[in-house]
């Protein structure tokens, strides 16, 4: 019932702010144990990513925003998680969207925000060994990723098996991420 509630939320919703919200929400239902949602790629912030060389990998998605304190406070733990499980076959993907403003313009355009982002990028996430950043809206709506940050497991065969909106301590990641590797 809950779930049919939110669908219903969502189809009346369409359109608003309100769509990620009640899509995060049904993913915390339904996502795990299902297929990936597809990403869309055709915007990268740094360099371009492979997706179909991600098959057969355990993706590690971090969902972030360039406004969000927490998802740099995350940083240190994935940048830590892809230099000692890449080796293992761990892939970092790390989507981002436009908000549209940076730090000295609330109304800023794609192109501008995009010179931000990248910064912002450098500065913080560069660190993640290989992360591969798409820069689409689509993602974050596909993902219900309304909380930044948000991080997605998927295992080799393309199934969830962890959506977790919000901060996650090592020790936790580290034992989602661990029988996903062997």
């Amino acid at each position: 019932e809950a779930i049919q509630l939110l669908q219903s939320a969502l189809r009346k919703f369409q359109g608003t702010s309100l769509v990620e919200r009640l899509r995060k929400n049904i993913n915390l239902m339904t996502l795990e144990g299902k297929r990936m949602p597809p990403l869309r790629t055709a915007e990268w912030i740094g360099a371009k990513g492979n997706p179909a060389a991600w098959q057969g990998k355990v993706l590690l998605l971090l969902f972030w925003a360039h406004w969000c304190a927490d998802c740099k406070v995350q940083v240190p733990v994935i940048t830590k998680l892809a230099a000692e499980f890449g080796s293992q076959g761990l892939v970092v993907v790390a989507p981002t969207e436009h908000y549209g403003y940076t730090m000295d313009d609330d109304h800023a355009p794609p192109a501008k925000e995009t010179a931000f982002i990248q910064k912002v990028f450098e500065r913080y996430y560069s660190s993640i060994p290989n992360v591969r950043v798409p820069l689409d809206a689509a993602n974050f709506e596909r993902f219900g990723a309304s909380t930044t940050p948000t991080i997605v497991l998927v295992d080799r065969r393309g199934i969830v098996r962890l959506y977790h909106p919000g901060l996650m301590d090592e020790t936790s990641l580290v034992s989602a991420l661990r029988p996903l590797l062997r």
